[in-house]
């Protein structure tokens, strides 16, 4: 009967740990900028592709982890992501449209009145 259960138990635990959920941590992906965050890192969080399921113009946003000093947490990151109403207004240089509008909305909303930057929480 021993021999039975363990044998039935040495067949389900690879086909358990093979179904297994890929880990969910942030990564770097090629291209990280070395040092603080400049603009530099502008197109490293550009996201470039296309959103799924998305049929009308969506302006350029960025998406992605950024680091939190939370010890003692393993995944010490915030993810954000943020949309421009037009081409140009999250990414102007210093001073320019430095009167214009924009907002963190924290549990929804869209891109047509302000810039948005979505926050995920709690870290």
């Amino acid at each position: 009967m021993r021999g039975l259960l363990f044998s039935l138990v040495s067949l389900i635990i690879p086909l358990v740990y093979g179904q297994t959920i890929p880990g969910s941590y942030p990564h770097d992906y090629p291209g990280k900028p070395d040092g603080h965050f400049s603009p530099d890192w502008q197109s490293y969080y550009q996201v470039t592709d296309d959103m799924p399921n998305v049929t009308f113009p969506l302006g350029r946003n960025w998406a992605g982890n950024i680091p939190v000093n939370r010890p003692g947490h393993p995944n010490d990151t915030l993810f954000f992501w943020g949309v421009e109403k037009e081409n140009g207004s999250l990414t102007a240089s210093a001073g320019d449209r430095s009167n214009e509008p924009w907002g963190i909305w924290l549990n929804g909303g869209w891109d047509h009145l302000a810039d948005y930057i979505w926050v995920d929480q709690p870290v």
